[in-house]
């Protein structure tokens, strides 16, 4: 029972919520009815779903709205809003579909303007893109998402096979195939460009080939895809960082000589990559262009000049490395962790070799050096500089027990002497000046060092390194714990 004194207040209540009721309907309704002109090869516009419930928007600085998140899995066709509170809905924000289960077509409205690369990531499901022929920016044909001019493929539908690329286009957007589930695609002869991301995550796609027109391949192209071969065309100068990373089908790959430089982590990560050929015309290898691979065939040009840090670092597999005459210069840690390498062959052209080139590589036996190089030679498989002054590389898999370190010898590299499996005892020479950090590192055969000077001599000697703002001594991680010097020893641990 209703007090007397409470009925219009539950009256105006009640009212108040009808109205409300009434705002939101001719809300949804007004928009529902604005239907879209359609330029697709599909030109149904049922089932079109604009309830402006089912979007998230965020206002821009124009006072515009950008699509921030689609919240409804069920529909098969989305039909994207033109306006929203007056406001015109002008950019669809990065992973405002994000896995949207159910939707098959979507249909870009006309006021849209931006559409963010990763807009649609991992929609499965999509089949068709339609859009809005007022739009100024958009076009569809076939399914397919194009810029205005159809000169740029912008997105695919995931959900396609045996996509053949227009002969119009000139640019692949960024993302336009990611998450394809396709085996096949055909790119055109006068395409310049594939933008970032373009084929990442196509798990099923088998084989592409690059045309020679096109002239730049942007970062993270091919991440994570399960391509198994691909042929590279010969417009590009560079091959981009991540451009080859994490394919997880790749066996072999050969780069054509017009790209003269490997930048990092272009080639990386791919765990079935048993053979890389690098043609004639490649010039540089950049830092951590090529690691954590399962190279066992490595081809070099002649026309190498650079082999940059940690270039090849933790391939695992590959089982021997000729550097060939050409090649300058040898960064750090260039070819360690190369776990089955077992020889090293340097040219006669190397004029710098940075320190741990071979560290780690516990099956090292042999090093090569040219005779006619005039910086460096390998005495008893040994790296040293052809003045003797600085060890470079003992072998891991080396044939001693015990080592004798050359009488000239002012400095021993960092990580030298590493996971090694005979080497007892090493002597020290008393000219002995620097020590790098890790130098005896994870060597548990090597449990004697000889030093021929007295212990103040050996207090002298620079054996610790600032890596990464931490002080790192050459004793760090082994099994050394003092040194025998002429006078006595010394404990590691009290240095």
């Amino acid at each position: 029972m209703i007090k007397k004194g409470f009925l219009p207040f539950f009256v105006l209540l009640l009212l108040a919520g009808c109205n409300q009721t009434e705002k939101k309907n001719s809300l949804t309704s007004s928009l529902s009815s604005s239907t879209p002109k359609i330029s697709s090869s599909s030109s149904s516009n049922s089932e079109l779903v604009t309830n402006i419930r089912d979007f998230e928007f965020v206002e821009n600085e124009d006072h515009t709205l950008s699509i921030q998140k689609y919240n409804n899995f069920l529909p098969k066709r989305v039909c994207l809003p033109d306006e929203y509170l007056g406001k015109p809905i002008t950019g669809i924000l990065s992973g405002a579909f994000a896995s949207s289960g159910g939707i098959e077509t979507i249909v870009i409205s006309k006021n849209i303007k931006n559409i963010a690369s990763d807009a649609f990531i991992s929609c499965l499901t999509i089949t068709n893109f339609e859009a809005d022929t007022e739009n100024a920016f958009f076009q569809a044909e076939n399914g397919l998402l194009y810029n205005k001019e159809k000169d740029a493929l912008l997105f695919c539908p995931t959900k396609r096979e045996g996509i053949e690329v227009a002969s119009t286009i000139t640019k692949i957007g960024d993302g336009a195939f990611q998450y394809y589930r396709g085996t096949s695609i055909q790119l055109n002869e006068g395409l310049l460009e594939i933008g970032a991301s373009a084929f990442a995550n196509t798990a099923f796609l088998e084989t592409i080939t690059i045309p020679n027109s096109v002239q730049l391949i942007k970062e993270n192209a091919f991440y994570l895809s399960g391509i198994r071969s691909i042929k590279l065309g010969t417009g590009m100068n560079r091959l981009t960082s991540q451009t080859f990373m994490n394919c997880t089908n790749l066996t072999e790959l050969t780069i054509p000589g017009t790209i003269k430089t490997i930048e990092n982590s272009a080639i990386r990560n791919n765990l079935k990559l048993k053979t890389l050929t690098f043609n004639e015309g490649v010039e540089t290898i950049a830092n951590g262009a090529c690691p954590d691979n399962a190279v066992q065939t490595l081809n070099l040009p002649t026309s190498l000049r650079t082999i940059g840090d940690n270039a090849f670092i933790r391939n695992r597999s590959l089982l021997t490395v000729d550097i060939p005459e050409g090649v300058i210069h040898i960064g750090n840690g260039a070819f360690s962790y190369c776990e089955q390498l077992t020889e090293l062959s340097i040219s006669s052209t190397i004029q710098t070799i940075g320190y741990s080139i071979a560290a780690y590589d516990r099956n090292l036996k042999t090093i090569q050096v040219d005779s006619q190089n005039q910086y460096f030679i390998s005495l008893d498989n040994v790296l040293y500089s052809i003045d003797c002054t600085r060890l470079l590389v003992f072998p891991a898999y080396h044939s001693a027990f015990e080592y004798v370190v050359n009488s000239n010898v002012t400095s021993i590299d960092r990580e030298a002497f590493t996971y090694l499996l005979r080497l007892t005892k090493v002597v020290l020479p008393a000219s002995i000046q620097f020590i790098g950090a890790y130098a005896f590192r994870m060597s548990n055969t090597l449990t004697t060092l000889e030093y021929l000077g007295n212990q103040n001599q050996f207090k002298n000697i620079t054996y610790k390194e600032t890596i990464d703002e931490i002080d790192i001594t050459c004793f760090e991680a082994s099994y050394i714990s003092s040194i025998h010097c002429q006078d006595g020893d010394l404990n590691v641990n009290e240095l």
